[in-house]
């Protein structure tokens, strides 16, 4: 694996591991916007220094989310 796919993957496993403590720290699942914007948060501090990735993140809450991240952190939704 090399470029972009060992980007998301390493990126996805450092949120996996945000949204699992959340989860036990506070007895419920985290939202999908609350894991999006971790993600946009984490990567934007790598802006500008060659990361490749983009992501989305999809789920439901109450409704069906859908984010999409890319590594310059702009999160674009969809709301359905």
């Amino acid at each position: 694996m090399a470029g972009g796919a060992a980007d998301c993957a390493f990126w996805e496993r450092v949120l996996a591991r945000h949204c699992r403590i959340y989860e036990l720290r506070n007895k419920e699942k985290i939202s999908v916007a609350a894991a999006s914007k971790i993600l946009a948060n984490m990567i934007f501090e790598y802006r500008g220094m060659g990361l490749s990735m983009g992501t989305m993140i999809v789920g439901w809450d109450k409704r069906v989310y859908c984010y999409s991240n890319n590594n310059n952190s702009n999160k674009i939704s969809f709301v359905y």
